[in-house]
């Protein structure tokens, strides 16, 4: 076998190793992005508490809800702030 056929061989044998070991690798990696994001919804309820939605429900005024939960049909009157945020995440409309 003369060198240059030596080399070719080398390098689809390399190729070949590449595509197996990537698809390998994006198994792993999808395996562990679905593993952290079980684990995620398992264990953290972002509307469990105010702390937990700090960015969605103390950072706007109550009136921002209020405006969609109305516009949506949502009781929104006697409710607390974090409970028509939930309402209005879980039908999708925040």
């Amino acid at each position: 076998m003369d060198r240059r056929c030596f080399f070719i061989k080398g390098a689809k044998e390399l190729v070949t190793s590449l595509n197996k070991s990537s698809k390998e690798l994006k198994s792993i990696s999808d395996d562990l992005i679905e593993t952290i994001n079980e684990s995620f919804e398992d264990n953290f309820d972002f509307f469990e508490n105010y702390e937990n939605s700090y960015s969605l429900t103390l950072a706007y005024p109550r009136e921002f809800f209020e405006q969609i939960a109305k516009k949506e049909g949502i009781d929104f009157q006697d409710r607390d702030t974090l409970d028509i945020a939930k309402e209005l995440h879980n039908k999708g409309f925040i």
